[in-house]
């Protein structure tokens, strides 16, 4: 099951939310424990035909051969399209699925509105990046402190650019959002709660997906075909090795875009033990000194004249409010450190300058965290892929003997460019699975009304 909805139709209750059923079948495991159904191949509808649909699609070909060109006509295309996707997958379904009309996402209407024409606001209806939410929760086991002021939640992006962040506190017993952007794929996220009353206070990240939960999942009708299932499996294990079938999930995106005024590098001159020393030493823009009986780190302004009276210190990405654990920190893992001298706004916070410590692999090496930190693996959104279309145009790429088994061959969703009214024409090879595609096309009008097309043709070799 996927539903699919935006912050801003939270505002007017799960009533409105996509939903339709996606089976997913895991390759590698038994299912005899899953909610399953199992039936016979006959049972299983097939909605690969070409139906009464308005817009017409049409092959220049029945069947083809693996690594060959597949020319694609759309025709009765209407002029005020808003919206058209296209996509090309062998139809090697297992399951049977309900029926869906895709029409019926019209008749979605909000129940809570304040006003007939208006929508409540409760949520931020657009903002550019993913928004990560958490829950303070105090070690001591007692109640959060009343006054949310005095709390100040923070996350930092594990990695050698600085990607931290404090959260925006409404009130102690609400979640925390840190509202990001320009970050992508699986991270390390360190969290944390600086406290001025002094407890301490931990802050757990909330999962995306824990406000819609569905009580119980369909049950799967699925009819096990063992040809099937052990090609897929192959597929999804070479698509790890294999580039051909594989887009990295990020791009090396700077976050806030800085650049330091300073920058030392530690191979450049001889190695220390422990971070402290190499400071004595090597880093004079940088000043330690004992406050109330614990060493602080604090940044030379760039003429030299004073320190800066807030300052940021950074290991990966990471805040350390503790500056002995950084002092005594082994300096052989850290490969350079970065000063910013401007002033930087975080939250609610003003810092004069900000130093950052990269490890050599910007991975927080060695460095334990305290009772009230905690790292978490997240999953942020996968950045915007082009479908990566692999032409055979050659007879040197047709006798390639890097294996193609894309199961999806042909993806386009028109998002940067002009949707072709009437009619056109695509382009695009076939894998080297052989078996029966199926072409689906779907628009949305300026009306609203959702308008498809399919039909199929079959590989072979």
């Amino acid at each position: 099951m996927i539903v699919g909805y935006t912050r801003f139709m939270r505002n007017e209750g799960s009533d409105v939310f996509f939903r339709r059923q996606i089976p997913i079948i895991n390759v590698n495991r038994a299912f005899s424990e899953d909610n399953v159904e199992v039936v016979d191949k006959q049972s299983i509808r097939s909605n690969c035909k070409q139906g009464d649909f308005p817009i017409e699609v049409q092959s220049d070909k029945d069947n083809y051969l693996i690594r060959s060109e597949v020319k694609l006509s759309l025709n009765n295309l209407p002029p005020d399209l808003i919206d058209l996707v296209i996509s090309v997958v062998k139809a090697d379904t297992m399951v049977q699925l309900p029926a869906f009309e895709f029409n019926s996402l019209l008749n979605k209407q909000p129940k809570n509105n304040k006003k007939e024409g208006s929508f409540v606001d409760h949520w931020i209806p657009e903002y550019e990046g993913h928004i990560l939410m958490g829950r303070m929760v105090a070690l001591d086991g007692k109640e959060l402190p009343s006054n949310h002021s005095i709390l100040s939640p923070s996350i930092g992006v594990v990695g050698k650019d600085i990607r931290y962040m404090q959260g925006q506190v409404s009130s102690a017993q609400d979640p925390v959002c840190f509202y990001t952007g320009n970050i992508y794929g699986k991270h390390e996220v360190v969290t944390a709660v600086s406290s001025l009353d002094g407890r301490r206070i931990r802050l757990d990240l909330l999962s995306p997906f824990n406000d819609f939960v569905p009580k119980q999942l369909p049950v799967l009708s699925v009819c096990p075909d063992a040809e099937l299932l052990k090609e897929r499996s192959i597929c999804e294990q070479l698509s790890h090795i294999v580039s051909i079938d594989s887009v990295p999930d990020e791009k090396g995106l700077s976050y806030y875009g800085l650049q330091p005024h300073l920058s030392y590098d530690l191979d450049s001159d001889t190695r220390f033990n422990t971070i402290s020393e190499t400071i004595v030493e090597f880093v004079r823009r940088i000043d330690v000194s004992r406050v109330d009986g614990k060493r602080r780190m604090r940044i030379l302004l760039e003429d030299e004249r004073r320190l800066a009276p807030q300052s940021l210190i950074l290991l990966d990405g990471v805040v350390v409010n503790d500056h002995e654990d950084l002092l005594n920190y082994n300096a052989h893992y850290i490969k350079r450190i970065d000063l910013y001298n401007d002033r930087y706004l975080f939250g609610g916070k003003i810092y004069d300058c900000i130093a950052s410590f990269v490890s050599l692999k910007g991975t927080l090496p060695s460095l334990k965290l305290k009772t009230d930190e905690q790292l978490f693996v997240y999953d942020f959104p996968i950045y915007k892929k082009t479908f990566p279309l692999i032409s055979y145009a050659g007879e040197t790429a047709k006798l390639s003997r890097i294996p193609d088994f894309r199961h999806t061959i042909y993806w386009d969703t028109f998002m940067d460019r002009e949707i072709p009214s009437q009619s056109t024409r695509l382009f695009f090879y076939t894998s080297n699975l052989t078996g029966t595609f199926k072409v689906s096309v779907t628009g949305i009008r300026s009306n609203g009304e959702i308008i498809r097309g399919i039909t199929t043709f079959r590989v072979i070799k």
